[in-house]
């Protein structure tokens, strides 16, 4: 057997992706009725956006999220709220 010393740093780290992981392979299995979860870097994907802009979206209260520690996670719900409040109506 070998041993395998690494920083608590990287093993934090490490222990918050598992995590992660975790929580978005549990949310994965959920119903529609059952709220998923998505971290800043899903949401910067799914929008098109950088970290710096969901911060700001976050400091202006226009998207809702969830604090966990230092990570910050979206519901899909709060998501397509926030979607549909900047939706406009295509002229007739």
């Amino acid at each position: 057997m070998e041993v395998l010393t690494i920083e608590s740093k990287t093993f934090q780290t490490l222990i918050e992706k598992i995590d992660l992981m975790a929580k978005l392979l549990v949310s994965q299995g959920k119903t529609d009725e059952q709220e998923s979860l998505m971290d800043t870097s899903e949401l910067c994907t799914l929008l098109g956006i950088s970290k710096t802009t969901a911060q700001r979206m976050r400091s202006r209260y226009q998207i809702g999220y969830i604090k966990s520690g230092r990570k910050v996670y979206y519901r899909k719900s709060d998501l397509d709220n926030f979607l549909n409040g900047r939706r406009h109506e295509a002229d007739r």
